[in-house]
Parts: C-alpha cells; sequence; structure tokens
C-alpha cells in the first residue's frame, strides 16, 4: 500500500510539473502580443494633410476663398487708406468665401457623378 501511496504522489508531482510546463495561459499571451503587434503596425496615424484631404471640396473651397479674402483685406488696409478698405475686405472674403464654397460644391458634385 505504500508503494501505491508513493506511485500516486509521483505520478501527481508528474503531472503538476507537466502542467507548469506547458503553462496553456503562455501561449495565450504570446497569441495576444502578436495580435496586438500586428495590429499596431496595421493602424498608422491620421496627419493634419489626411484629415484636410478627408474634408469635402466645398468645405475646404470655402476655408480657402476666405483666407485668400483675408489676404486681399490685409492687402488693402496696407496699400490704402479710407474708410472703404474695411468694408471692401469684409465684401471680397464674403464673395471669396462664397465662390469657394461653389466651386468646391461643383467639385463634390462631379465626383459623385464619376462614382456612379
Amino acid at each position: 500500500m505504500s508503494y501505491q501511496d508513493d506511485e500516486r504522489e509521483r505520478l501527481k508531482r508528474l503531472r503538476d510539473r507537466q502542467l507548469q510546463a506547458r503553462n496553456p495561459q503562455r501561449g495565450d499571451a504570446r497569441l495576444m502580443r502578436h495580435v496586438a503587434k500586428r495590429r499596431g503596425r496595421r493602424q498608422k496615424k491620421v496627419t493634419l494633410s489626411e484629415m484636410v484631404r478627408d474634408l469635402p471640396q466645398k468645405w475646404r473651397g470655402l476655408f480657402l476663398g476666405a483666407i485668400i479674402g483675408m489676404f486681399i483685406w490685409l492687402v488693402l488696409y496696407i496699400l490704402a487708406d479710407g474708410m472703404w478698405v474695411d468694408l471692401g475686405g469684409l465684401v471680397s472674403i464674403v464673395i471669396l468665401a462664397f465662390l469657394g464654397f461653389a466651386l468646391g460644391q461643383a467639385f463634390d458634385v462631379r465626383d459623385e457623378l464619376k462614382r456612379l
């Protein structure tokens, strides 16, 4: 009977060592590291140029028209002196922003028609 107890104890220790050597959690952790590394390589960082490129062209045109209008206002302010400079600058911003929006909308419609 003592021999059987010793044998059972030996088999129990052997089984415990085998389970520790196998350690299924180690394989899971290795798989998770591999998946996270692959996902990290796949995801790239978003840049400002990509964000601007994703905007519809009508909004880019509106912004660009407003910037050009402000530049014209600045040039008028530097070159001319008078009350009409502020009014002319504001009118140029509004008109160029509207033209940029309309032109961008036309490009957006063209692109939509191409996709059809």
